[in-house]
């Protein structure tokens, strides 16, 4: 029944009818606990139109008053509205004031619950004082009734507070119109109007539990389609740098190729090469075609690696192959 910051919503939310997902993170609270805090949230948002209602009905139940045979006892009536206020108040500002609370769905509900309760008293003691009223008892009865009412419907998001507060306010003044037989005709009709709108409060609490699921549900999608989105990005820029690095292997391996030939095959020489001089250029050679198989070969791995087939072959390092390479070139 009190605001809270958007930052403390729940960030996740599995389908209630349905059995935990396999990439459900392991403190990911759960699916009740994330449309109770929801729920909790939008009955948050109703509070100053709860606050408008209210103010509104105080006045005319002062005014209802004034007519009342014990109108003194009215500053006895407005004084406990006030300690109510002051109450309910203190529970909202520790609500905003601790972060961990806001996100426990357990401790707001009964916060929610206790806040509820106070209004329940405050339209019971409205009962309470009319059973004297006199000529105005039965007016001041069906503004307890009416506050009843308003009750159920501030109350429609929240069941748990919905099935404790609702009939707890409602039945004062049902208990006071009873009590007298002039006015059990209207007991009777104000038990049907509460009766209806309690019924009524729970159509809107099942349909808000559904908008609240597809709500939860259309935000686990956007946040899938943003994290497909950025790995989508990150291969895309791996790749980039993978075509970057084959392309200067094969550039360099190719340039060395072509260098050893040339230096073997050239007309540079003063003489013809010897034997010993052709087999090490052709060796230098096929050094450099074996590592230019390699890079393809890691181009492979890469695609290998994307399928989850990447198999590693552990090999010795030969420090003495990779100076002789670094001579040839």
């Amino acid at each position: 029944m009190w605001d809270c910051p958007d930052s403390r919503r729940a960030s996740a939310l599995i389908s209630l009818y349905s059995p935990p997902r396999k990439d459900q993170p392991a403190d990911a609270p759960p699916a009740t606990a994330a449309l109770r805090l929801l729920a909790l949230e939008a009955q948050a948002a109703l509070l100053p139109y709860a606050l408008v209602f209210f103010a509104v009905g105080l006045t005319m139940f002062a005014w209802a008053s004034s007519a009342a045979a014990n109108g003194q006892l009215m500053i006895v009536s407005l004084a406990i509205f006030a300690i109510n206020w002051g109450v309910f108040y203190a529970l909202a500002s520790t609500v905003r004031r601790r972060p961990e609370l806001a996100a426990d769905p357990v401790a707001r509900t009964r916060i929610h619950v206790l806040g509820g309760l106070l209004w329940a008293v405050a339209i019971t003691q409205i009962g309470l004082f009319a059973l004297g009223a006199g000529p105005a008892r039965e007016s001041l009865l069906i503004l307890a009734c009416a506050g009843a009412m308003a009750c159920f419907f501030f109350l429609a998001p929240v069941l748990p507070a919905l099935l404790l507060v609702g009939p707890a306010a409602s039945a004062g003044p049902l208990i006071c119109l009873f009590l007298s037989p002039d006015t059990r005709p209207t007991a009777l009709f104000g038990s049907g109007a509460l009766a209806l709108a309690m019924t009524l409060s729970l159509l809107v609490n099942r349909i808000l539990e559904r908008q609240f699921l597809l709500s939860e549900e259309c935000s686990r999608l956007a946040r899938a389609g943003e994290q497909s989105a950025l790995d989508a990005r990150r291969l895309a820029s791996s790749k980039s740098a993978l075509i970057a690095t084959l392309g200067s292997e094969i550039r360099n391996g190719l340039a060395g190729v072509t260098h050893v030939l040339a230096a073997a095959a050239g007309p540079t020489l003063r003489s013809a090469p010897s034997r010993d001089q052709m087999k090490a250029a052709l060796e230098a050679a096929l050094e450099a075609s074996s590592d230019l198989a390699e890079v393809l070969e890691a181009t492979l791995d890469t695609e290998f690696a994307e399928a989850g087939q990447l198999a590693v072959r552990p090999e010795l390092f030969d420090g003495s192959r990779l100076v002789r390479d670094l001579v040839y070139l």
